[in-house]
């Protein structure tokens, strides 16, 4: 599957787009490589933004690929999959697995 068959999710107040794109799309306009894979982004309709949201709760991205993502019904959650090895405990093989994110968004 390609980034294109997964389809933007709006966020509960219809400020935010979420957004699966690949490398040569995006990084350029965020200042991140994601080494040709996929990554996961909230874009801002007020601000034109576009904000990397798979990373680490330290802000290091992912070391892998992240896809399907939508927005917890409160916007103040992002869940997401992602193959990546530092997002979390026990994910030192690169399975894919399923990660919730709380997000703090302008």
């Amino acid at each position: 599957m390609t980034a294109f068959d997964y389809p933007a999710v709006w966020s509960p107040n219809s400020r935010f787009l979420l957004f699966v794109s690949p490398n040569a799309l995006v990084p350029r306009a965020i200042g991140r490589d994601l080494k040709g894979r996929n990554g996961v982004y909230a874009y801002d309709v007020n601000t034109g933004k576009r904000i990397l949201v798979g990373t680490t709760s330290r802000g290091a991205q992912a070391n892998g690929g992240t896809t399907r993502a939508s927005f917890a019904p409160d916007g103040k959650h992002i869940l997401f999959e992602s193959n990546a090895t530092n997002l979390g405990e026990n994910t030192s093989r690169q399975d894919w697995q399923v990660y919730l994110k709380s997000v703090r968004l302008p």
